[in-house]
């Protein structure tokens, strides 16, 4: 069976999709609201698992700096 991620290996996640989205080719990637998407999945199912007592102060505002950063790289997408 696998291990289920760590919560190390899922801010290093979370660090490349932010680098990937802020390429500037991504302004145009329409794969890119779906990379947010995968973020914004991570970010919640990290913190169902783990609760903020697992988490030092600098991830706590990396992952919610992250989640308005991948929320409003979506909006970008939608049509207006």
């Amino acid at each position: 069976m696998n291990d289920p991620m760590t919560i190390t290996e899922a801010i290093t996640v979370l660090q490349r999709t932010l680098e990937e989205i802020d390429a500037p080719e991504a302004r145009f990637d329409p794969e890119t609201p779906l990379a947010c998407l995968g973020g914004i999945t991570l970010i919640l199912a990290l913190t169902d698992r783990y609760g903020p007592e697992w988490f030092t102060e600098e991830e706590i505002e990396f992952i919610q700096r992250t989640d308005v950063v991948l929320a409003d790289t979506i909006k970008e997408f939608i049509p207006r």
